[in-house]
């Protein structure tokens, strides 16, 4: 049994013992762990940021998710995404080229196809 599984790809053989004692070693299976079982959104990397930076997020499951962006007032400035996702982790680029330098705050709204809902905001500063 792992304990501590790697999130990715990992490897597994298996050896099957026989009451006997003899045994069989299986070839490896591949195992896909890329995928969590949690929603989450991470703080935008590199911040403070110029010209661009990246925004990671993990879905659950199938979600319908916006992820918008918002200056200090709460006005709306843009939509980087607004669709449907799979489960698993996503990077979003935002780019700062219609942006002034100063404060935002981005909101990832997800509904998931199993009723889950998810919602958080982060704060980033762009310094031109």
């Amino acid at each position: 049994m792992d304990l501590n599984p790697l999130t990715g790809i990992s490897y597994y053989r298996f050896k099957q013992v026989d009451y006997d004692g003899s045994f069989r070693i299986y070839e490896p299976v591949e195992v896909d762990l890329s995928v969590l079982s949690v929603f989450a959104l991470e703080q935008n990397y590199p911040n403070p940021f110029n010209p661009s930076t990246r925004i990671n997020f993990n879905l659950a499951v199938a979600s319908d998710v916006t992820l918008k962006i918002f200056d200090v007032l709460g006005q709306e400035i843009v939509t980087v995404v607004n669709g449907r996702l799979s489960a698993g982790t996503h990077t979003a680029e935002v780019s700062a080229n219609q942006l002034t330098s100063g404060v935002y705050f981005y909101r990832l709204d997800a509904s998931g196809v199993d009723g889950s809902k998810f919602s958080e905001v982060k704060k980033m500063l762009l310094s031109k």
